[in-house]
């Protein structure tokens, strides 16, 4: 498992998290297969109502490109959490079995309000990189 974060451009109480877990192997595929997370997380008593927002997570290539507006709760003790995709994806390793992939998402606001988050990248250079086994 492999888990990567980032902070709001616009406002550094809220972060991203991306968490990444390869949950199957095939040696006769030489595949894994792995499931993905992306959680934006509000702070200090920071939320907001009904934004749009644009994403994007890729590992070994894009597996979610989505602009949508959500919501995020109402904080219960001081921290908000939104679930803002999850999935599976299915990753090719090379000849010899081995495989390490590049891992990031990126989420955006268009916003400039300092209430929102701006643009959050995961993690903060877009350089995850995570070895499959």
């Amino acid at each position: 498992m492999a888990t990567f974060t980032g902070t709001g451009s616009h406002n550094s109480n809220f972060t991203g998290t991306l968490t990444v877990t390869e949950t199957a192997t095939s040696v006769q595929d030489n595949t894994s297969t792995l499931s993905y997370s992306l959680v934006l997380t509000g702070h200090s008593g920071y939320y907001f109502q009904q934004t749009w927002m644009t994403t994007k997570v890729y590992i070994n290539g894009v597996v979610q490109d989505r602009y949508e507006q959500i919501s995020m709760p109402s904080p219960s003790g001081g921290t908000s959490t939104y679930t803002v995709c999850s999935g599976t994806t299915t990753v090719q390793h090379e000849n010899d079995g081995t495989k390490t992939i590049t891992v990031y998402a990126t989420m955006e606001t268009p916003s400039t309000q300092t209430y929102l988050p701006g643009t959050v990248n995961v993690p903060s250079g877009l350089s995850g990189s995570m070895t499959l086994s």
